[in-house]
């Protein structure tokens, strides 16, 4: 699940082994476009993984291609939760390409501590996060971005139970106010954790 305003745990609760440097990580840029457009705003991507690193080697690539083409610069910061070496050497493979980073923490964290990280990490105006387990919708990428631009601040894939069809609900920047000024805290849709599209606003009312 993602964290909720809450319960954002302590990242001391998944302790930290990483493939960050001290140079400010690189962004993939999709084209020039966005310099083009005078449009600056870029997109980060957590992908949570608790014992499903076998997908990344599908997921990956099929998401870098989809980042690229909704045309902003994107960033990947993939949360291995428990990786062995053999995990460690293909991520540390992934992070030499421009736009990805990889975070390592011990066995024993949640997938809500390994989303905390990689919000915290995230540098995105938009920041998507997906679980690691497939299947993932990402032909709703594209619509998710296009909603964010219209105003969404967040977008999140829900199943209909009976059809089995994949479709975006959204909250508005209305409902993100009334949430955040209500005496409760904000509490997430639960599909939230397997696809959204967080502004970078509401991060940071989630980490705050």
């Amino acid at each position: 699940m993602l964290p909720n305003s809450q319960d954002v745990p302590a990242r001391a609760a998944g302790s930290l082994r990483d493939t960050e440097s001290t140079d400010e990580p690189s962004w993939a840029h999709a084209s020039g476009w966005s310099q083009l457009s005078g449009e600056r705003r870029t997109v980060s991507c957590v992908v949570a993984v608790v014992a499903h690193v076998a997908a990344l080697p599908s997921l990956l690539p099929s998401l870098s291609d989809t980042l690229t083409e909704c045309g902003y610069p994107w960033e990947v910061i993939i949360v291995d939760v428990g990786g062995d070496e053999k995990t460690h050497r293909m991520l540390q493979g992934w992070t030499e390409l421009p736009g990805f980073r990889a975070v390592l923490l011990d066995a024993g964290a949640s997938k809500a501590q390994a989303f905390t990280v990689g919000l915290e990490l995230a540098r995105g105006d938009a920041v998507l996060v997906l679980g690691g387990e497939p299947p993932w919708p990402l032909r709703l990428l594209p619509d998710a971005i296009a909603q964010w631009e219209a105003g969404a601040q967040l977008v999140y894939a829900t199943t209909d139970p009976d059809t089995g069809v994949t479709s975006l609900a959204h909250w508005d920047a209305t409902m993100v106010e009334q949430m955040k000024s209500s005496s409760t805290p904000m509490n997430l849709p639960s599909a939230s954790s397997d696809f959204a599209l967080l502004d970078a606003s509401v991060v940071a009312y989630l980490l705050a």
